[in-house]
């Protein structure tokens, strides 16, 4: 059975990291492999730019690593942009 797939905004993202938030189960549910988190090149540096603005440069490293060793990490680059 293939498991839901999922792209994560940013906004998301913060709040699920945070070992307090209520939110944290997400990404505990991600690290067991329950979902499937879809990312293009332009997300992956949004994340590293919002995690280095809003946690610290090596938070955004360790979760940049942990998004390229995952085995339930797609990567989808778009091949139209509307408007652009």
């Amino acid at each position: 059975m293939e498991h839901p797939r999922i792209v994560l905004d940013t906004n998301c993202l913060l709040q699920i990291l945070g070992a307090r938030s209520k939110y944290h189960f997400l990404f505990t549910e991600f690290l067991a492999g329950r979902f499937t988190l879809c990312v293009s090149t332009e997300i992956l540096f949004e994340y590293e730019e919002i995690l280095r603005q809003n946690a610290s440069p090596s938070a955004a490293d360790l979760f940049l690593k942990v998004i390229a060793r995952s085995r339930n990490v797609v990567r989808k680059d778009p091949y139209f942009r509307l408007g652009r």
